[in-house]
């Protein structure tokens, strides 16, 4: 006989003995493997019911590492990517034909490194928190948040023609109570922006910040509408950590963020040591983690789910063939979700045990990702080949991640 749990019962007549069978039940087993390497073993992890996930770490590379741009010395020296200069590169965006922005937070200005490898700047004068390239049809409209000053500035014409002579721009949102020259009709007055350390765009034109642990919404003008609207759609202004609906959701200094083809934003809260989503495709509006540990700073969690690992003060964040980047600032490491099975792993920066931090520094480790060091690895993007650029702040450099392929 068989009870509900499929264990089967029999008489064993000649040793005088009731026996009983137990199943034991094997659950499939998916293997997926990741482009990441950083030791010499795989290493494999049950990290969620019925699924064998491996990580092939340490077999081979799948990113080398080089610098792009900047010769480590801090300064304002423009010319050829390796005997350029700049001082403390934050953000960094890429418009449609390959020219990359970087915004050079202690010399004051926004440099342009194109694709033969030159670097000039084109905007200088204030120090910028963020920046913006629209690429909707290609217009490469370029969006520069003056933080100094408390303004949100919409550049003139293709951000590849911009240069030190002729870069022009309007207003179109500010902390000032009245307009002046240069401010477009309908510029938000009195925004009360603070802190911004993120902004993006989606097709319709609506503009997203992160501020003072909200994220603002900036929606243009349109229909009967003529000015500019800003709005909150998500966080208070009190710091802390909550998930659910947007209007009570708590973010702790947001930094870097991105849009997805989807419509959904997300975000590297870099206090709370965590990456969020907001989902704003679906009816509704909520906000979730997606990986981290909410209020844990550390440095753990490579090869398993994304939601059990452990990041220090990431500050960037990007989308890249459907898989998510993330800069892990405070460890120094560039870290890499895999989108379909939610793993995390370290695709660049020292190589460390689980739960120490890496040490930052700087070396290229004869091109190798894995072993090379970051000082303050800030914001990332990621091209249409797969290669990465990162903001390597603390040592005055773009350092680029060139993708290898699978291995």
């Amino acid at each position: 006989m068989t009870d509900d749990a499929g264990n089967i019962y029999f008489p064993d007549t000649g040793n005088n003995r009731i026996r009983k069978l137990t199943p034991i039940i094997t659950p499939a087993v998916t293997t997926i493997t990741l482009p990441v390497v950083t030791t010499t073993t795989p290493v494999t992890t049950t990290a969620l019911t019925g699924m064998a996930l491996t990580c092939p770490i340490g077999s081979s590379n799948s990113y080398s590492i080089s610098t792009f741009a900047g010769n480590g010395n801090s300064g304002n020296t423009d010319g050829p990517a390796a005997q350029s200069s700049f001082s403390n590169p934050h953000v960094i965006v890429e418009d449609s034909v390959g020219n990359f922005y970087v915004a050079d937070s202690v010399a004051a200005n926004i440099r342009k490194i194109d694709p033969a490898g030159n670097v000039t700047t084109i905007i200088s004068g204030y120090t910028a928190s963020a920046l913006l390239i629209d690429k909707t049809n290609k217009n490469d409209t370029l969006y520069v948040v003056d933080y100094g000053n408390g303004l949100l500035k919409k550049y003139n014409g293709s951000a590849a023609n911009i240069t030190a002579q002729n870069a022009t721009f309007i207003i179109i949102a500010s902390n000032a109570s009245t307009a002046s020259t240069g401010y477009t009709p309908g510029a938000v007055l009195n925004a009360n922006l603070h802190a911004w350390g993120g902004i993006v765009i989606d097709g319709a034109g609506n503009i997203y910040m992160t501020d003072n642990n909200q994220i603002r919404k900036l929606t243009p003008p349109s229909g009967t509408n003529s000015s500019y609207t800003l709005t909150t759609i998500a966080g208070t202004a009190q710091a802390g950590f909550a998930d659910g609906p947007c209007a009570t959701a708590r973010f702790n200094g947001p930094e870097g963020m991105v849009i997805s083809a989807s419509g959904n934003i997300y975000i590297a809260d870099k206090n709370n040591h965590i990456i969020r989503k907001i989902d704003l495709a679906n009816k509704g509006c909520a906000v979730s983690t997606i990986a981290g540990t909410p209020n844990t700073a550390g440095y753990s969690g490579d090869c398993g789910v994304a939601l059990s690992a452990k990041f220090n003060s990431p500050t960037g964040v990007t989308i890249g063939n459907n898989n998510i980047y993330i800069a892990d600032a405070g460890n120094n490491v560039i870290r890499y979700m895999q989108w379909s099975s939610q793993i995390i792993s370290t695709i660049a920066g020292p190589v460390t045990a689980a739960g120490s931090t890496p040490i930052s520094g700087y070396t290229e480790n004869n091109g190798q990702a894995i072993g090379a060091q970051f000082n303050n690895p800030w914001r990332i993007v990621v091209d249409t080949s797969g290669n990465v650029y990162v903001t390597d702040a603390g040592n005055s450099r773009v350092r680029k991640l060139t993708f290898l392929g699978v291995k």
